[in-house]
C-alpha cells in the first residue's frame, strides 16, 4: 500500500512562503489566509513552480480545523492562543505543531506588540512533547528589517507517542513478563518498563 502524503496546515498563508516551501518537500499542503491578494500571489507562484496547493480563504475563527486531520500545523507569526483546543484536537495522532512569533517584550525594540510572555507555549500547549522551544533575540527572516533584533518565540511540540510494547536490553527485545538477570538481580519487563522482581539463581 503506498503512504498517503503527508498533511500540513499554514494558518495565516500569506503570500504561500510556508505553503510553497512544504509543498516542494513533498507535503499535502492547505494554506489558509483572509487576504485574496495573498491568497492569488500563492497560487500564480505555485503554479509558475508546477506545484500543487490548496488554499481557504476564510477568518481563522470560522475556519473548520477538524479532527485528527493534520500531520502538522504551522503557526507563524499568527497568534495560536484563540485556537489551542481546535489544534490539538486537530492534529493526527503523530502530528507537529510549529509556532513562531513575537514575544511580548519584543516591543522593547519594537513599535509594536507581540503575543507571547516566558514560557506560554509551554503551558498553553501542555499535552504536546517539546521538541525545540526558543526564546531569542533575533531577526525575523520576512518583512522590513528593523535595525534592532527582536525577540523571537519558537516552539515544536509533536503529538505524544505510544511507547512500544516490550522492552529492549542489551540489544534484545523482551516481551511483557519476560526476565533478565544482570548481575544479582532478576528483572521483569512490565508495561511501563523493567522492575526489580527479585534475585537471580546462582
Amino acid at each position: 500500500k503506498t503512504l498517503e502524503p503527508p498533511r500540513a496546515l499554514d494558518v495565516g498563508m500569506g503570500q504561500g512562503r510556508n505553503t510553497i516551501f512544504l509543498a516542494q518537500q513533498g507535503w499535502t499542503v492547505t494554506g489558509v489566509d483572509i487576504s485574496d491578494e495573498g491568497i492569488r500571489q500563492a497560487k500564480q507562484q505555485a503554479s509558475h513552480l508546477k506545484l500543487t496547493i490548496n488554499t481557504v480563504n476564510s477568518p481563522f475563527e470560522s475556519f473548520d480545523f477538524g479532527k485528527e486531520r493534520w500531520d502538522l500545523i504551522v503557526f507563524c507569526y499568527v497568534d495560536p492562543r484563540p485556537y489551542a483546543a481546535k489544534v490539538l484536537s486537530a492534529l493526527s495522532p503523530t502530528g507537529v505543531l510549529v509556532v513562531e512569533g513575537f514575544h511580548k517584550r519584543t516591543r522593547k525594540t519594537r513599535l509594536a506588540d507581540g503575543w507571547f510572555e516566558d514560557n506560554e507555549l509551554l503551558r498553553l500547549f501542555p499535552t504536546l512533547r517539546a521538541l525545540r522551544y526558543e526564546d531569542v533575540l533575533a531577526k525575523q527572516d520576512w518583512g522590513f528589517q528593523m535595525i534592532e533584533p527582536n525577540r523571537l518565540v519558537r516552539f515544536a511540540g509533536a503529538m505524544p507517542a505510544p511507547d512500544p510494547p516490550g522492552c529492549r536490553w542489551e540489544g534484545a527485545a523482551y516481551k511483557e513478563g519476560e526476565y533478565v538477570c544482570w548481575g544479582p538481580g532478576r528483572w521483569r519487563c512490565d508495561p511501563t518498563g523493567w522492575s526489580r522482581a527479585g534475585e537471580c539463581g546462582g
